[in-house]
């Protein structure tokens, strides 16, 4: 689906683009985005989309809020004693994980424009205070922000049942693999849309808590399918035991480390199947699945 138009009734990329060509835009990050690889979730998407809007014309730098202030322009580092000074010259701010009351004087006194993206609307993975913050937090800042970007069309319809009255753009992460191109990966997607074969090379990548990845529920969901055979290769950084050991038709191997991105593309260009995250507990959609599909995988959504 092109996402560049507006599509159900919510703005696109095209007018999110068209509405700052004449304007001088800094993304205000709480951490450096810049710091690659392994971006994760809202980092990832942050980045993104300040590279989608670099590369379509827009004058867009980074300000990174955190102990240390410091703006990024054309790549090069510049240290500022305070937020104003950071911030100074532009007239839209594309806030990421900082709170607009945080800019509030600043914003009246320079009548800035500010934009705020949403990645998801309740995360299970986190604690219950932490989603109530965010949720009641979106109501609260709508006085100060003009614009909402939602990553998908759940996420928009979700800020709109939230009480959300104002703009929202809905521009849907993207992705690409420096190593390898997707269209040589479109046969053997065809392929696994038509049958998989009789041993299934399948792969989760991430956190493993029960909330996010319910492991007893991926293993009855491959059990199921006794014709196959299943290879579930887990790679993650959560501290737990490596080990191989098989139930049934399903061999599961836990692998606790994190894959360069020449490593994931591997990895992924081999696999058939990519166990996804459970919905509700990561970025919509979640980066992961954005990979798994670049690569030519069925997606298994628990």
């Amino acid at each position: 689906m092109d996402f560049n138009r507006a599509k159900q009734g919510y703005l696109g990329f095209s007018d999110l683009v068209a509405s700052l060509r004449t304007k001088k835009v800094i993304v205000a990050s709480a951490t450096d985005i810049t710091v690659k690889p392994h971006l994760q979730g809202e980092d990832y998407y942050a980045f993104s989309l300040f590279t989608m809007l670099k590369e379509s014309g827009v004058a867009v730098d980074i300000a990174v809020l955190s102990k240390e202030i410091v703006k990024i322009h054309e790549g090069r580092r510049t240290n500022f004693l305070s937020v104003e000074d950071a911030i100074t010259g532009y007239n839209t701010i594309i806030l990421h994980g900082v709170s607009p009351f945080r800019l509030l004087g600043n914003k009246f006194k320079h009548k800035l424009r500010l934009i705020m993206p949403a990645i998801y609307i309740w995360n299970n993975a986190d604690p219950l205070v932490e989603n109530l913050r965010w949720s009641l937090g979106r109501l609260l800042w709508q006085p100060v922000l003009e614009e909402y970007i939602a990553t998908s069309p759940h996420v928009a319809s979700g800020l709109t049942k939230q009480g959300v009255f104002r703009r929202i753009y809905l521009i849907p992460p993207t992705y690409f693999c420096e190593n390898c191109d997707a269209n040589q990966h479109t046969s053997k997607l065809e392929q696994l849309r038509r049958s998989l074969p009789s041993t299934v090379h399948a792969i989760y990548i991430g956190k493993i808590r029960r909330q996010r990845f319910p492991l007893a529920d991926v293993m009855n969901r491959l059990r199921s399918d006794p014709r196959r055979i299943y290879e579930l290769d887990i790679y993650t950084a959560t501290p737990i035991e490596e080990r191989s050991y098989k139930i049934d038709n399903v061999r599961i191997n836990i692998h606790r480390r994190i894959l360069s991105e020449a490593q994931k593309c591997d990895v992924l260009s081999r696999s058939h199947l990519f166990v996804a995250p459970k919905l509700g507990t990561t970025m919509d959609p979640p980066l992961s699945v954005l990979e798994a599909r670049y690569h030519g995988n069925i997606v298994l959504q628990i």
